[in-house]
């Protein structure tokens, strides 16, 4: 790996620090939220997955053979495009294990281009078909891989996960899922209040007593999760997306509930002792969401295969009381021979997930055992469509606008896309925030200006307390074209970047730090060939108590005239809790940074603001100046005594510095083994270190990566005290 290009001849920094919990939903915040997109004029896009009868994806069709109809009138398909990423997925190194934790973020890989919502329907799963979930779960999970930005759902508002591409923290939350129906029946669709059941007759006995709250909490739960994700994919972002949605769902016949768009078919009455179909608006409200957003739903029933005889079982206990097949409604027909196959509730739950699925442009894997078939054709559509864009001739008006698209002259081809968009109107004036707040305030990454982040939680400094001591490792790539200056081999940039910590547990920014950068670099002496790129790393430190965060960063380049954001899911551990802990594992090359590095620590003093850089060699830092820091004051003891590098990939040639802290109530004799595994679980190489004795010990050593042949790995390091045992690991990547 190359010795920087370039080295920081300047980095001075003003910053601004904004500490305290702030509610993300609190009025003070709302002018910092970025505007809502809606389609008007804009581009209007379509995915579209094309299969044979066989069920194969159809190739090699352009723009030409496309008829694209916007209600029912042929449109201009004015930008189009193909995309096949398997063809991608064939360049790849061997995969990590999907339970390997990423502790490094991107936002400029391939996992940026799509994002895809794992939904877990705990509401409504049968509590004895947990294990087939996670089991579900985990393959689209696993089966997924790093093409795609994920994120996870649960309807009962537990163990979610924020957007993320560390599929550890996925598999984590699916590991808690527990289906909470105590019944094999599925949910039936009734009233929140109770109605008579024929509106002419006062007799009691014909009083349907309505939902058990329970229920009805229920059936809301699940299409609000799916409306509020589809609403917040919808902003500002063209991506590929999709919801996989695991359910059984809820027993309601949806034929032609979406036919009208807005419209919801036949209410019976306006008699005021009919209740509103409040289901009805409810469902609705999401479908229009998920047309708005884009976003192509697939579903998977976790029931399987379930036979005709098998539905009594299916409707045990029976509803009402009801007795025998003959008096079941939940059973319906079907066990008789009836034509009316689609009447028992597990067949109307089951054609509502396919209705659905169908008009969001997915499809649903139902009354079947074949999981894993079905996540390789959802797969095989996000892998494999073709994007079509059209501007609408008529933007006059709102509401639900039908769109048909056929290949012409192939009837035998089924297309899959959503069967229908909407227009807003013209959108809101954007309200006042800043860029820096603009760029994180979407479900992904903004990836314009190159980025790369990682959170390094270390355990409280000697003044004690609960906070953990947070080093933040920001990385900024741009081309070099762009911060030249003429007449000069310097590189100049006005850089701004912003750190926020939201507690996704109590949907807080818990803290937010600011900073403006001038950047000056100079070529390194000797440099022949200019490099085409230029990367640079800013290291600071944020307070943090312990518990669960996003960290959003987000920089501007005034040269580049860009902006980009990054996110990183990561965990502040309780130092105080456990016997022992160890922290997260800090790497970089043992032969000094390859990047110009700058520290953005803060001041020892109060008495004066102002930074400056000092130069370590090569390696810019950022301190007090000495002459105004009085001889009496202590120097402040660097939190690690390295700065990080974020690179992941390295070469057998490469020696690596690795650095990490033990915390323990008692200051006993502990043992270090380090070890490099394969993605199987094999040791490639390992050796024991004993730590100095104390309550926070540590261990800084080289590790050559001569042994170890091209492919991925984990770096492992398990201590102990004889007694208690912890175990942190890093990936790594080593290229040919």
């Amino acid at each position: 790996m190359p010795r920087a290009a370039f080295v920081a001849l300047a980095v001075s920094m003003a910053t601004a620090v904004l500490t305290g919990s702030v509610p993300r939903a609190a009025p003070q915040e709302r002018p910092q939220q970025p505007p809502v997109f809606r389609t008007n004029t804009e581009l209007v896009e379509v995915d579209v997955v094309v299969v044979d009868k066989a069920g194969q994806r159809v190739h090699g069709l352009t723009k030409d053979d496309f008829i694209l109809k916007d209600r029912k009138k042929a449109q201009s398909i004015e930008t189009f495009t193909e995309v096949q990423r398997s063809i991608e997925r064939a360049t790849e190194l061997p995969r990590l294990p999907p339970e390997t934790r990423l502790d490094v973020a991107s936002n400029t890989t391939a996992k940026s281009g799509r994002l895809v919502v794992m939904v877990l329907d705990d509401l409504h799963t049968y509590r004895g078909r947990t294990d087939t979930v996670k089991g579900i779960a985990r393959s689209i999970a696993n089966d997924l891989g790093p093409e795609s930005a994920m994120s996870l759902i649960q309807t009962g508002g537990e163990h979610g996960v924020e957007v993320t591409d560390d599929r550890s923290r996925l598999l984590g939350s699916i590991d808690k899922f527990k289906g909470r129906r105590p019944t094999r029946r599925p949910l039936e669709v009734c009233d929140p209040i109770a109605i008579l059941r024929d509106p002419e007759t006062a007799d009691a006995s014909n009083l349907d007593p309505g939902c058990e709250i329970q229920e009805l909490n229920a059936n809301r739960g699940l299409y609000r999760a799916l409306e509020d994700a589809a609403k917040i994919l919808g902003r500002d972002d063209k991506r590929r997306k999709a919801f996989i949605l695991v359910s059984e769902n809820v027993a309601k016949d949806i034929s032609g509930l979406f036919d009208g768009g807005e419209q919801i078919a036949n209410i019976v009455s306006r008699n005021p002792r009919v209740a509103a179909p409040v289901y009805e608006y409810q469902l609705l409200n999401t479908m229009n969401a998920m047309r708005r957003g884009n976003v192509a739903t697939y579903s998977i029933d976790p029931r399987g295969l379930i036979s005709p005889q098998e539905l009594a079982e299916e409707c045990f206990p029976p509803p009402g009381g009801a007795r025998g097949i003959d008096h079941d409604p939940c059973v319906g027909d079907e066990v008789k021979g009836s034509p009316t196959a689609w009447n028992a509730w597990v067949r109307k739950a089951q054609q509502g997930l396919t209705i659905m699925s169908e008009e969001t442009g997915g499809f649903a894997v139902v009354n079947t055992d074949d999981f894993t078939g079905g996540i390789s054709q959802i797969i095989g559509d996000l892998d494999n469509y073709y994007l079509l864009g059209f501007y609408p001739s008529d933007v006059n008006g709102k509401g639900y606008r039908p769109i048909d698209v056929e290949v012409k002259g192939r009837p035998e081809l089924t297309l899959r896309y959503r069967r229908g968009y909407q227009l807003e109107g013209a959108p809101d004036p954007p309200k006042p925030t800043s860029e820096l707040n603009r760029l994180v305030g979407g479900a992904l990454p903004k990836n314009d200006l190159p980025l790369r982040l990682q959170a390094i939680p270390m355990p409280p400094g000697p003044a004690g307390g609960k906070n953990a001591r947070v080093v933040i490792a920001l990385e900024l790539t741009v081309p070099t074209t762009s911060m030249k200056e003429a007449e000069s081999d310097r590189l100049l940039d006005d850089i701004e970047y912003g750190m926020y910590a939201v507690d996704i547990k109590g949907a807080k920014v818990r803290e937010r730090q600011s900073s403006g950068a001038k950047v000056t670099l100079r070529p390194r002496p000797g440099l022949v060939v200019v490099p085409d790129k230029v990367t640079y790393e800013i290291v600071s430190e944020m307070p943090l108590p312990p518990g669960q965060y996003q960290l959003r960063a987000s920089a501007t380049s005034k040269k580049l005239n860009a902006g980009g954001s990054v996110y990183l899911s990561f965990d502040v551990p309780d130092f105080s809790k456990d016997d022992l802990q160890l922290t997260d594992l800090v790497i970089a090359y043992a032969d000094g940074p390859h990047v110009p590095i700058a520290r953005d620590l803060p001041p020892v003093t109060m008495q004066t603001t102002s930074r400056e850089v000092v130069t370590r060699g090569t390696v810019p830092s950022i301190s007090r100046p000495s002459a105004a820091v009085p001889p009496t004051l202590p120097v402040p003891v660097p939190t690690i005594p390295f700065d990080p590098t974020l690179d992941r990939a390295f070469v057998s040639r490469d020696t690596l510095r690795l650095y990490f802290k033990a915390v323990q109530r008692s200051a006993m004799a502990l043992t270090a083994t380090i070890s490099a595994l394969a993605p199987d679980g094999t040791v490639v190489v390992t050796f024991d270190r004993v730590l100095e004795a104390g309550t926070q010990p540590s261990l800084d050593i080289s590790l050559p990566l001569t042994q170890l042949a091209p492919g991925p790995y984990r770096l492992q390091v398990v201590v102990t005290d004889g007694t208690n045992e912890t175990t942190r690991e890093v990936a790594l990547i080593i290229r040919p």
